[in-house]
């Protein structure tokens, strides 16, 4: 997957059990990257998965993520992250900071993100 190509701004979710899950992964420059999971939580995980397309009233998060692998040592553009969970993208409408060289977050630390395609349920609804 690194090396492929991609379009600025797309999101994704790589090496999950399921396309609703996976290391998150962003392209910039022409490149993948993925994010720090420093200080993110589940507002984060909202906005990625309104991005791609899920309800995002439902989303999960996974920190220090070694469940979805290190993603071949791909690079991290990201930390910080702090989204309120409203925004309609995490690269224009997060604010964040730019992963620098020395900082504390080394490979193992991309998080991951599981996306959930529910609205919940409303009065009268059954479930089986």
């Amino acid at each position: 997957k690194v090396g492929s190509l991609c379009t600025f701004g797309t999101v994704r979710l790589s090496d999950g059990t399921s396309k609703d899950e996976g290391r998150v992964e962003l392209c910039y420059n022409a490149e993948w990257g993925t994010f720090c999971d420093l200080n993110w939580d589940r507002r984060d995980a909202q906005v990625i998965c309104r991005e791609l397309g899920y309800s995002s009233t439902y989303a999960a998060f996974f920190v220090d993520s070694e469940y979805f692998g290190n993603g071949d040592r791909i690079p991290y553009l990201y930390t910080d992250v702090n989204c309120d969970g409203t925004e309609s993208d995490v690269l224009t409408g997060c604010n964040k900071n730019d992963q620098i060289e020395g900082s504390n977050c080394l490979y193992g630390n991309a998080v991951g993100v599981k996306c959930f395609n529910t609205t919940g349920c409303t009065d009268g609804d059954y479930r089986l």
